[in-house]
Parts: structure tokens; C-alpha cells; sequence
């Protein structure tokens, strides 16, 4: 967070011109504060696409090849 840009401080609720001190007070806070409850609903967009356990694969879903690389067991030492 120290390192990215000023414009994505606003994601956790700092200005842009947000110090150092001032995310790490943020980041400290948050890690004692009471978490966000989940909000149930029946139905929305989130629910609109499911895989059934015949069709779900962990070799199709995408992400980025240094992470195959990584988590490969041929590949580890």
C-alpha cells in the first residue's frame, strides 16, 4: 500500500495526498476493528453463475502464469 500510487489510497478511504503515517494508522486500525457482517440476499448478480462440481476445473479458471509456475508440485524444489 506504501508503494502504490497516491490515486489508490482513496480504496481505503484516504485522501490522495495521504502520508505514510497516515495509511499505516489506517492499516493498524482495521486489523482491530470489528469486521463488515455479510449481507444475505436469495437472489442478484452474484448468484447468476454457478459451476456444478462435473464442470468446476482448476486447471480453467485463469490466472497468471508466474502463479502456475509457483504452485505447480513438478516445480518445487
Amino acid at each position: 500500500m506504501l508503494s502504490a500510487p497516491r490515486s489508490q489510497r482513496h480504496h481505503i478511504g484516504l485522501d490522495p495526498t495521504a502520508s505514510a503515517k497516515q495509511i499505516m494508522d489506517k492499516v493498524i486500525a482495521a486489523k482491530s476493528a470489528a469486521p463488515i457482517p455479510p449481507k444475505v440476499v436469495k437472489s442478484g448478480p452474484c448468484k447468476g453463475f454457478r459451476l456444478t462440481l462435473d464442470q468446476f476445473n482448476l486447471e480453467t479458471l485463469p490466472c497468471p502464469p508466474a502463479a502456475l509456475v509457483r504452485w505447480r508440485p513438478d516445480s518445487w524444489p
